[in-house]
Order: C-alpha cells, then structure tokens, then sequence
C-alpha cells in the first residue's frame, strides 16, 4: 500500500476488500477495490491518469474535448461537477493504466533510440509533479495538453512531428477490424475506426504548431501487434475545433448557454444531459 502514493487512498473504502480478505484472500480483493474507486491513477515513474471527467481547470483538453458539442463545453467550464462521469469499470481503468505505463516504456525506449527528442521540465505543471511530457498552451482558445512525443525531425525529412501512443485490446473489434488485421500506414481507416484518436492529434498538431502526428497503436495482450499510421494537419477541421472553442468561451462570459441541439441518440451520451432544459 505505501508504494501508493497516500493522496491515491485518501477517501476509498476498503471495507469490502478487508472483509474479502478475512475470507481467505489476501492482495487481490485490495488491488480491485484500489483500481475500481481511485478518481486518478498514479505509478511511480508514469504520468498521473485521470479516470471519467476530469476536473474543471478553466482549459480545453485534446484528449477529452475536441468532439464535444459546444453545450457540452459550456457546462464543463460553468458546472463541471453536475456532468455525468463516464462510469469505468475495472476492465476500462487497467486498460488506461496498461497504456500509460507502456507509452512511458516506449517512450524512454525511443529517445534512448533517438527517435523522439528527449522532453525537458514541463513548462507549465506544478515542478513537485516531476511532469517530463512535452506540453502546449493555445491561450487564445484556452486548449491544453500534453504529448507522449515529439519525434526527431531528421527522420521525417523536416516535418515537425508529434508521437502518441496507443493501446486497444485484442478481443475488441474497432470498426471494420481488429487492429492485427489492419495494415500499417492505412491512415485513413485509423482515422474512421478511431474518430477521437484522430480529432485529439489534429488539436495537438493546431495548438503545437506540428504538422504531423505519428500514432503507434498496439494490442494489450497475444499477438502484441504494433501498427504505425500518420495523421497530417487539416487546417479546416482544425479551425473548427478553435472557433467552436472560442464561441464556448465567449459565451460563458456572457452567462449564455449555447442552446442544446442534441437528438435522442445523441442525448443518451451527452455529459451535460443532466442540465439540458
């Protein structure tokens, strides 16, 4: 339990695991009952994860909002604690600690290797976080995030480049097919098969100034199959995300909310459902 930091304990209740233990087991009734409750998970060494919707910071974030709808947002920035967390179970929440512990191990691996720059100090997190990710700032539209990567541009003949890594598991179908089915470099069905893959490297690439975004995506169990594709900048859709932003941000300093054009499908999903009229 110590090699956990305390902050990651402070409020689960481990009376069901300890009664699990009383039973007969000892580790593993703890270990889910850690992984089921933590709201972020922390391994030494690895970037802190957040688990559902994260905590309202005033910023936009590439992997949480580009495909929000302006509703959405607006809620986010004036009601963040009335949306509907996303519920992960334990499948979901290993899933996300599995990759991140793998993209840092890749990571380290491909700037030892010198494909990727090695990353400085964050500019912009808390120094006690030790955050080594290389991180970008869009004040104008208030978008943050952080990359795994950014890629030698020796070996991308001069196109600035970004690396994001990725993991799916192996029983899951994605679209038309599983990933050990796909060929590497089929850039446009990783980009139908993974929408929000895809619309978080294009706000990476917009906020970055990159123009590129190599993505290495693999699958969490047997055959452990590695597929590469590229996304390159679409200044169009980009620019859709940024004005969508700065109509959102506008409008929460008018106190205006955006009106809901959700249909019922839709509905069903929107994390603002909770506060629609």
């Amino acid at each position: 339990m110590k090699a956990v930091a305390d902050a990651d304990l402070d409020g689960l209740d481990f009376t069901g695991a300890l009664s699990d233990v009383r039973d007969g087991m000892v580790i593993a009734p703890v270990w889910r009952a850690y992984i089921e409750q933590s709201d972020s998970l922390s391994v030494p060494g690895v970037p802190n994860r957040d688990l559902g919707i994260r905590d309202a910071d005033g910023l936009f974030h590439p992997s949480s909002h580009p495909t929000w709808s302006e509703r959405e947002l607006y809620e986010y920035l004036a009601h963040p604690k009335r949306l509907v967390r996303e519920q992960m179970g334990y499948e979901s929440r290993m899933a996300v600690t599995f990759g991140t512990i793998m993209g840092a191990w890749m990571a380290s691996a491909l700037v030892g290797a010198g494909a990727l720059l090695p990353p400085g100090p964050c500019q912009f997190c808390d120094p006690d976080l030790l955050c080594r990710e290389a991180s970008y700032l869009d004040r104008e539209t208030g978008s943050f995030g952080h990359v795994d990567g950014e890629v030698d541009p020796a070996l991308t003949d001069g196109v600035p480049t970004l690396w994001e890594s990725k993991w799916t598991q192996e029983n899951t179908w994605q679209g038309y097919k599983r990933l050990n089915e796909m060929r590497d470099l089929d850039n446009e069905l990783f980009a139908e098969t993974w929408p929000n893959w895809a619309a978080q490297g294009l706000e990476y690439m917009r906020i970055s100034g990159r123009r590129r975004v190599i993505y290495t995506v693999g699958i969490a169990g047997y055959p452990w199959t590695v597929r590469e594709f590229h996304l390159d900048y679409d200044p169009a859709a980009a620019e859709r995300v940024a004005a969508r932003y700065r109509r959102v941000r506008q409008a929460y300093a008018d106190q205006r909310p955006p009106e809901c054009l959700c249909d019922r499908n839709k509905a069903k999903a929107c994390v603002a459902r909770r506060l629609c009229p």
